[in-house]
């Protein structure tokens, strides 16, 4: 699979099945941004984590000695791993700390913004849709609040 497949599966969903009407209506406007910015993203080849996280780091207090729990590694572009911190920053606070210090080093590298909003499109996308099929109904809310504010931050 290529990186751009994986990054436009949230088009094959079968939304209708895992979400109300209202909610419905909703993704699919986020999804139509998301679609826009897919467009913008190179096709890497790097290793992705695809979890990464303080739950799956160890430290020696000072640098980051091991990084465990590879079960959802894949190639593409590592910015996806950077985009989880800036996703799940508003929910936890070790996202947060990582996102500010990712907001502070690497907004250099090219097309930074429009990846990073695209891959925090990818990452809510996916979790409204799996916590929705689960009825998980507060995370699947959050994750859809939370993506129309990363669709909104595009405006």
């Amino acid at each position: 699979m290529t990186w751009r497949e994986f990054l436009l599966e949230p088009q094959t969903y079968a939304w209708e099945r895992a979400l109300p009407t209202k909610e419905l209506a909703v993704c699919q406007e986020v999804l139509k941004t998301f679609l826009a910015l897919v467009k913008l993203c190179p096709e890497e080849r790097a290793l992705v984590h695809g979890d990464f996280g303080s739950n799956n780091v160890l430290t020696d207090g000072e640098r980051i000695t091991a990084v465990l729990d590879w079960e959802n590694a894949k190639y593409g572009d590592p910015l996806f791993d950077v985009a989880t911190a800036y996703f799940w920053s508003p929910w936890l606070e070790c996202m947060r700390e990582q996102a500010t210090y990712f907001g502070d080093h690497l907004p250099s590298l090219p097309t930074y913004q429009d990846r990073i909003h695209c891959y925090q499109l990818r990452i809510g996308l996916t979790e409204v849709y799996e916590t929705a099929l689960q009825q998980e109904w507060n995370i699947a809310q959050w994750a859809i609040k939370r993506c129309v504010e990363i669709a909104r931050d595009l405006c």
